[in-house]
């Protein structure tokens, strides 16, 4: 009789602490997608005059990504009355979480952005243009990292037993990860010439909570919409050197510019800080750090306004002037020890 009551008692203290567990249990998420990602710039003062067609997106993701991976919960009984229970590892979004028409989704993502950010005067999604981008899913998921675990132990009294339940717990963040392969490719002398190629990287982060799957999709679509920005600029900045020379139109600038660039040198010079601003309302859109080509190309840690546009064409001397007075408008522009750079010190104060 002693043994069956211990028994039970192991077991309904094992099963109420495991329920407790944060994150134990399944949550009620809803189907993954990749619909409705937002543009997160809108037109980039492109004057665009080529047609670009794109392609779907070619899916080659590994084998886990498609399956997933589930944090799993191991039990270990021993011959006396403990039981020791352990949840740990990763989980990792799978196809019905991220989005099971992931392709497809993201193919009319990319246009949406790519049509929002004016990068070609027609942005289709097949058929005859001019250029034509492809591009390769190497990555698309969401991680989230536990750790649960916890011990029962059933003491025998002289006349009744005690069952002793000791559990502990971390919640980490979810991370958003998206990695395309993107080429462009001109095709106005008939052939199939590739221009550009380059790997862009999407990421996007959500704090720790209980439900953990909402919030490995929330920071994957902020991965998308990441990749997706990276993606608008680089294909806009590479049509548009294309198309300018001596017969292309020459970079001008009609009143405010939506968004503008600022960068500064590290403290020893050895990476750069690219932020991409909104205009109108000051926010910051995106914030880059890259190596330093040029060693000399300002006195460290002083902002500037960049001499590349946020598409990234370098500006004639005329054109960076009057893309500066177009900004002094709302922002304090100065020239401190070089006449043809400007020095950015914020919103301009009210008068």
């Amino acid at each position: 009789m002693k043994r069956n009551i211990r028994d039970a008692a192991v077991t309904l203290a094992a099963a109420a602490a495991l329920t407790l567990l944060p994150g134990c249990g399944e949550e009620a998420v809803r189907v993954g997608t990749l619909r409705g990602i937002p543009a997160l710039l809108g037109p980039l003062g492109y004057a665009p005059t080529a047609s670009l067609s794109v392609s779907a997106p070619v899916d080659q993701r590994p084998q886990v990504e498609h399956a997933g991976d589930n944090i799993r919960t191991n039990l270990f009984f021993t011959t006396i009355v403990v039981t020791h229970w352990e949840r740990r590892g990763n989980y990792v979004t799978n196809d019905e979480v991220a989005s099971p028409m992931a392709g497809a989704e993201l193919h009319e993502a990319m246009i949406d952005a790519l049509r929002t950010a004016n990068v070609a005067r027609e942005v289709v999604p097949s058929g005859e243009a001019e250029f034509s981008l492809e591009t390769r899913i190497d990555h698309l998921y969401a991680t989230h990292h536990a750790v649960n675990s916890g011990t029962v132990m059933v003491m025998e009294g002289r006349r009744d037993t005690h069952a002793a339940v000791g559990s502990k717990s971390r919640q980490y963040a979810a991370y958003g990860n998206v990695v395309l392969t993107a080429k462009l490719v001109d095709h106005r002398s008939g052939g199939a010439r590739v221009i550009w190629e380059e790997q862009l990287v999407g990421t996007g982060q959500q704090p720790p909570g209980k439900n953990y799957k909402a919030a490995a999709q929330t920071a994957l679509r902020e991965a998308v919409a990441d990749a997706l920005a990276t993606l608008s600029v680089r294909v806009g900045a590479a049509l548009d050197r294309i198309q300018r020379g001596p017969t292309g139109p020459a970079y001008t600038i009609q009143g405010l510019p939506p968004v503008f660039l600022i960068e500064r040198v590290s403290r020893y010079r050895s990476f750069v800080e690219r932020v991409y601003v909104d205009t109108a309302s000051g926010h910051v859109l995106r914030h880059e750090i890259g190596p330093n080509a040029d060693p000399a190309l300002a006195r460290p840690g002083e902002w500037l306004l960049s001499r590349r546009s946020p598409e990234g064409v370098v500006l004639t001397p005329e054109a960076y002037e009057g893309y500066a007075r177009a900004l002094a408008a709302r922002y304090d522009l100065r020239t401190v020890d070089d006449l043809s750079r400007y020095h950015f010190f914020g919103v301009r104060a009210a008068p």
